[in-house]
């Protein structure tokens, strides 16, 4: 269920620059990429085209720096710039992808063999590209399910490791695993609901909200459970 907001949120991102592609198509020089550098026949050839979702840089002149894609994106938008050096992919802040990726910034140097051979016909080629197959969506799927799947299991423990605490506290014979298991019951509810309220509105509020939930429906599950009897 928490899969579902991220792979939606990716694949809009995907929609768009295949919609948008075209459009790119017709902006774009002639290049090719030498010694670790994108070269064009004429000067001042970059460009930047901009929709609600998405800025897209082409940067061959070495004006702009992967510090200045980030500063471009405000809400939703996604960065993906074309540097003279290097290709920057910039997502956006409070957002669930910010939750389940080490960085909202990720660049790759054109030194890397991927760029071999790289050109405007090479990238024109991806930027045509059509709509996902079923296949293809049902392995993307899964591998965003792994990020997500680590994501929740840190809260789950995190949540574990509280509650363990709580119990004690409340003096009741309960064991680690015991609590993992009642906290894992517990985590249902609220997987449902944030998992709703980022397909709605994505932020990265929700995953403070599941924890907290959490911990709310444990503390209910736990009323009736006996506590240990301290001889006096």
């Amino acid at each position: 269920l928490l899969s579902l907001p991220t792979a939606k949120q990716v694949i809009d991102v995907f929609n768009t620059l295949r919609i948008d592609g075209q459009e790119i198509v017709k902006k774009l020089p002639d290049f090719t990429i030498k010694n670790q550098r994108i070269q064009t026949e004429k000067a001042n050839s970059g460009f930047i085209y901009q929709t609600d979702s998405m800025i897209f840089t082409f940067d061959p002149d070495g004006k702009r720096s992967k510090a200045d894609i980030s500063a471009d994106l405000v809400g939703n938008v996604v960065g993906i710039a074309f540097l003279k050096d290097r290709v920057v992919l910039a997502l956006p802040k409070n957002s669930v992808l910010d939750d389940v990726l080490p960085s909202t910034e990720m660049q790759l140097l054109y030194s890397n063999q991927f760029f071999n051979g790289f050109s405007d016909k090479t990238l024109k080629s991806y930027l045509n590209i059509q709509p996902s197959t079923g296949i293809g969506l049902i392995i993307f799927f899964f591998v965003i399910l792994y990020p997500v799947f680590l994501n929740l299991l840190l809260n789950l423990i995190l949540v574990t490791l509280i509650v363990n605490i709580y119990s004690k506290f409340k003096l009741l014979n309960l064991k680690f695993f015991e609590n993992l298991k009642i906290v894992i019951y517990s985590a249902t509810l609220p997987v449902i609901i944030t998992t709703l309220l980022q397909l709605i509105q994505p932020s990265s509020i929700e995953n403070v909200l599941l924890v907290l939930l959490t911990f709310f429906i444990y503390t209910q599950a736990i009323k009736n459970e006996p506590k240990i009897n301290i001889e006096s």
